[in-house]
C-alpha cells in the first residue's frame, strides 16, 4: 500500500483511507498500519454497485466448509 500511496502522490493523487475497505476473512491478521485503518468487510458482505462480489456456496471438499467464490465462477458452473 505504501508504494501505491507514494506513486499516487507523485502524480497529485491521494488515497482517502476513510473510504477504503479491506475485504477479508474474519481470521485474517493485518499487520500493515495503512490496511489496519481500512474498514474491514466480511467476504459475504462485500458488494460493488449493489451486487455481491462473492457468493458463499457449499462445495464437496470433504470438510463441509463454505467457500467464497466469485459470481463469474458461479455462472460458469
Amino acid at each position: 500500500m505504501a508504494e501505491i500511496i507514494n506513486v499516487g502522490a507523485e502524480i497529485g493523487l491521494s488515497l482517502n483511507v476513510d473510504k477504503c475497505e479491506l475485504i477479508a476473512h474474519d481470521d485474517v491478521v493485518v499487520n500493515e498500519a495503512v490496511l489496519q485503518s481500512f474498514n474491514q468487510v466480511k467476504i459475504e458482505d462485500a458488494i460493488l454497485l449493489g451486487a455481491p462480489l462473492f457468493l458463499l456456496v457449499q462445495h464437496s471438499t470433504g470438510r463441509g466448509t463454505n467457500v467464497a467464490t466469485t459470481l463469474p465462477e458461479q455462472l460458469a458452473d
